[in-house]
């Protein structure tokens, strides 16, 4: 006869998790300094234990965490705790139109020069008082043989549904006339330039990140767009392209993730390939010993580890790839334009309608918010 080992009532994530909560609620939790912390036991009256943290590694002195090894209940109060001291210091920041800025040393003490006018417009020319640079004042649009508004257009055209053809056709009915192929180089260029902003916004992301993968065609071969997102904003911290899935390394992927943000995450929620759980390791500081947790047995019935977020991420970017032929190079243009228009523009109902970078505190204004994007990125991303 077989006997079952049973599951010790109370050792799940989620009891962790609630036990944790209430400790920090109720309990009592003191900073010692220099990543130590005295937390008060839930069993026993006046003891405690001591939490510490170093080079991202955990520890604490319960019988639970020396025996398992396991993040305990102790750990888990002090990160929610520290984890509500960090949202608290999100700060908003509101990108508005830069105005009249010199190119050179970025300051505005500028002055009129002149007005030329060429056959795209009006051109305005500025000299800086603290410099001497004379300028011209069209931020990211400068030598641009037509008007900002409608590449702007043919941008939005590009990132939302329509190809570089149809993009190029539908500028017709306002008396434009681009090639295809000026809609492509708009597309580099300005696709790269936003996507430098969106490196800057970066920095905001959670402590909680999800990880996967998406596949698509270019150059005749399959290929596969790896990337990295914060699950509560579901802003797309860091991304890159791969030939193959099962021999993919991630730790490119996850370091440059770490480098826009600034920080190691808390958790990470990935599928089973390997790449993930080996990338992820050699990114951390203390490599497996390291504080993060890796969830890297997603499921869409699983409650503690499910990649739902990146999932409908993934439908998403199908859903506007599909249609599409003829890549040229491995990261195509278009994945990067969409994943800024994705990250900066696009409003998502999983969050309230927000944007990513509005969920993170990021909000763009102005009556153009591309127009506005394009000239803060090209003063100060560039």
């Amino acid at each position: 006869m077989t006997r079952h080992k049973r599951r010790r009532k109370g050792s799940t994530q989620e009891a962790l998790d609630a036990r944790g909560g209430d400790i920090a609620r109720d309990g009592i939790v003191l900073d010692l300094g220099s990543n130590r912390y005295k937390v008060s036991s839930q069993s026993v009256p006046d003891a405690y234990y001591e939490v510490t943290v170093m080079d991202g590694c955990w520890k604490c002195t319960c019988p639970y965490h020396v025996r398992r090894g396991d993040r305990c209940k102790h750990i888990r109060a002090v990160q929610g705790i520290v984890e509500k001291i960090r949202e608290c210091r999100l700060d908003v920041l509101r990108i508005g139109d830069p105005g009249v800025v010199c190119v050179s040393c970025k300051l505005d003490d500028c002055k009129h020069r002149e007005t030329r006018e060429k056959k795209n417009g009006v051109s305005e020319r500025y000299v800086c008082r603290d410099c001497n640079k004379k300028f011209t004042h069209n931020p990211g649009f400068v030598g641009m043989h037509y008007d900002p508004e409608t590449i702007i257009d043919a941008l939005e055209d590009v990132a939302v549904a329509k190809s570089h053809g149809e993009a190029a056709r539908s500028l017709k009915k306002k008396g434009k006339s681009p090639d295809p192929s000026t809609v492509w180089r708009w597309n580099v260029r300005f696709g790269g330039l936003l996507r430098k902003l969106s490196n800057t916004v970066a920095h905001r992301a959670g402590y909680e990140w999800c990880a996967d993968e998406v596949h698509y065609k270019s150059m005749g071969k399959g290929m596969w767009l790896f990337g990295v997102m914060d699950a509560k904003s579901r802003f797309v911290v860091h991304y890159e392209s791969s030939t193959t899935k099962f021999g993919y390394d991630a730790e490119p992927l996850f370091g440059g993730s770490i480098e826009l943000a600034g920080k190691e995450p808390d958790a990470v929620t990935t599928d089973a390939l390997s790449g993930f759980a080996k990338g992820l390791a050699a990114a951390l500081t203390g490599g497996k010993r390291s504080r993060t947790i890796h969830r890297k047995d997603a499921g869409i019935r699983k409650r503690h580890a499910n990649n739902n977020a990146y999932e409908r991420f993934n439908g998403t970017v199908k859903d506007r790839i599909k249609r599409v032929r003829g890549f040229r190079s491995e990261l195509p243009a278009l994945h990067v334009l969409f994943l800024a228009y994705y990250n900066l523009f696009r409003p998502h109902s999983g969050i309230g309608g927000k944007t990513p970078a509005e969920a993170l505190g990021v909000i763009i204004e102005g009556p153009n918010k591309w127009l506005t994007a394009i000239r803060h990125a090209a003063l100060f991303c560039a």
